[in-house]
């Protein structure tokens, strides 16, 4: 697993559909669930294992963003927004 990119939802339902994408894509990063602290745990133990951009949506991505050091991707949720922030984390 490649773990230079990660992500962190907030919803159960989208964590399945992004793991999908990600694998019918060819991609094989994490796929957390999590929000807000749980999230901010998370982030930090794997940026400790390699991770250099968090990928997350709404108002955790956006409390992430205040609370780490490395880019956070704040994505809307739908196929081409999702493709264009793998982009720009890749």
């Amino acid at each position: 697993m490649d773990n230079s990119i990660l992500f962190i939802i907030p919803n159960t339902k989208m964590i399945d559909i992004i793991r999908e994408l990600l694998k019918s894509k060819g991609f094989n990063y994490p796929v957390y669930y999590g929000s807000m602290g749980e999230a901010l745990k998370i982030a930090t133990d794997m940026i400790s294992k390699g991770t250099r951009v968090v990928v997350s949506i709404g108002t955790t991505a956006r409390f992430l963003q205040k609370q780490l050091l490395i880019p956070v991707l704040e994505m809307t949720f739908g196929g081409m927004e999702f493709i264009t922030a793998i982009n720009e984390a890749l």
